[in-house]
């Protein structure tokens, strides 16, 4: 399944906040960078933040407040979906 993220430029692999060097995107699957802060609540959990499209992205950069500039690159990648609670959806009824 293809999903789409926006990574900084800069990223940082130490850093779980900018999980993986955007060279190369592959990077965002392994197991060592499967870390990511929720811009909602601060949280630490499990795996990467993407979106299932472009749009849903965009829409997602207009409305949470996430960093991003003109250096940032739109990330495709392809790996398995989460049984995780969809945190922005959560947050967004509530």
């Amino acid at each position: 399944m293809s999903f789409f993220r926006v990574q900084s430029a800069g990223a940082d692999p130490a850093d779980p906040a900018d999980p993986a060097d955007p060279a190369d995107p592959a990077a965002l699957l392994s197991p060592d960078m499967q870390v990511s802060e929720s811009y909602c609540s601060g949280t630490v959990r499990a795996g990467i933040s993407v979106c299932d499209s472009l749009e849903e992205l965009a829409a997602y950069l207009a409305g949470s407040g996430v960093p991003f500039d003109a250096t940032s690159i739109v990330v495709e990648l392809d790996g398995p979906d989460s049984d995780d609670t969809d945190e922005t959806a959560i947050s967004a009824r509530a």
